[in-house]
């Protein structure tokens, strides 16, 4: 979403994004098969990557107040403290979720809810901290996270890359897991995996560096079994 104009992108590659009121493209959609909800979300939504206008002058702001290397133009390198501290996520190779991506989401988790549908969220992001170093976390990964929590009588499993490397956590009766990148994956080029989607559960069927694993089972969910 960072390294090509967004038009570019809905007219090569079909994606459907939502235009906002003041004309932003956003890409948060969902789709829905059998009894599962897939949520697509945009963690560029606000950055100051291949965005003008008002999105990219909130980013903008955001970094300035966060990181005191930003205003100095070294706009990578992160906040000068721990590297486990959460404040180093005020890079600008990141972005956080605006308003309306959030409302959204909880219009599309309060009707998976009604249905009794099992949801499963990619991001490019890492949306736990336990996950990921702090460096990757989306910048309002708080009040994402705190909805994910809030809905996880319906929300399965998250998806996230960005960091390059395994990360997973159950938290709250959710899975998070970030997928390694195959564009570290040593020769040959061998890391991928493969979800099998059940009615009872979901097998992450990993190759290469990508751990296979038994994500969920309704009768780890409060309700379901």
């Amino acid at each position: 979403m960072y390294c090509f104009d967004r038009p570019t992108l809905s007219a090569e590659l079909g994606l459907p994004f939502v235009t906002e009121p003041t004309g932003d493209l956003v890409a948060y959609y969902s789709v829905v098969r059998g009894d599962y909800r897939f949520v697509f979300l945009d963690n560029y939504d606000e950055t100051v990557l291949s965005r003008n206008g008002g999105k990219k002058t909130a980013a903008d702001k955001l970094l300035n107040s966060k990181n005191p290397n930003y205003a100095s133009g070294s706009a990578n390198h992160p906040y000068p403290d721990s590297p486990t501290s959460l404040n180093r996520r005020f890079v600008s190779f990141n972005g956080g979720l605006g308003d309306l991506q959030l409302s959204w989401l909880t219009t599309e988790l309060e009707a998976s809810r009604t249905l009794h549908q099992s949801v499963i969220i990619s991001s490019h992001q890492p949306i736990h901290p336990s996950t990921t170093p702090p460096i990757c976390l989306p910048y309002n990964y708080l009040p994402l996270l705190s909805l994910v929590h809030s809905y996880s009588d319906v929300v399965t499993l998250t998806l996230s890359g960005h960091t390059h490397k395994s990360g997973y956590v159950e938290d709250g009766g959710v899975a998070f897991l970030v997928v390694p990148a195959v564009l570290e994956s040593g020769p040959p080029v061998e890391t991928y995996g493969i979800l099998e989607v059940y009615e009872d559960r979901i097998e992450v069927r990993g190759e290469g560096e990508f751990e296979s694993r038994t994500v969920f089972t309704k009768g780890t969910k409060g309700g379901r079994g």
